[in-house]
């Protein structure tokens, strides 16, 4: 198997393992606990660079794992989908969405709970790669954009409505 097919492959296994979860979450009538981080570096913002045809740029963050406080989280999502130390300026609130999947042939929604972070950058952190295996696609990347670009292109600002 080529180095691309296995990495399509940890990509698709990744998102089969999130439905997975969102499905019992759904099953219980829970919703995810969730942080995003806006990353000012040098007058710009720190962003992944996606390729969904929707939208250019997402924030980083993730889920929040038990027992971890929403602060602690979100460091740890900046230190593993950015690649950076940073540290936390303020919440900029709080948003509830819901999000579609598909598990099983079945398609259903997940509510979501999300804090939303201003941080600043502190310094890299020199990992080898940014995210967990297979959760982003090989193209995706890290890029520094402006404010406005952020605001325009951003998805959670374009969908969520995340006010900066």
């Amino acid at each position: 198997m080529t180095n691309n097919l296995k990495a399509k492959a940890k990509h698709a296994s990744y998102w089969k393992a999130k439905a997975k979860n969102a499905y019992k979450m759904y099953k219980k009538g829970l919703e995810r606990k969730k942080v995003y981080a806006v990353v000012e570096k040098d007058g710009l913002y720190a962003v992944i660079r996606i390729f969904n045809g929707k939208h250019k740029y997402m924030l980083a963050g993730g889920s929040v794992e038990k027992r971890e406080s929403n602060e602690k989280a979100i460091i740890r999502e900046i230190n593993e989908e950015l690649n950076m130390h940073a540290e936390i300026i303020r919440s900029l609130g709080v948003i509830h969405y819901k999000v579609p999947f598909e598990y099983k042939n079945k398609k259903f929604e997940v509510g979501n709970i999300a804090e939303i972070f201003l941080a600043k950058y502190v310094s890299d952190a020199n990992n080898k790669t940014h995210g967990v295996k297979g959760e982003f696609e090989e193209r995706n990347t890290i890029e520094l954009v402006t404010r406005e670009e952020m605001l325009k292109e951003v998805e959670e600002f374009c969908v969520l409505g995340v006010k900066l």
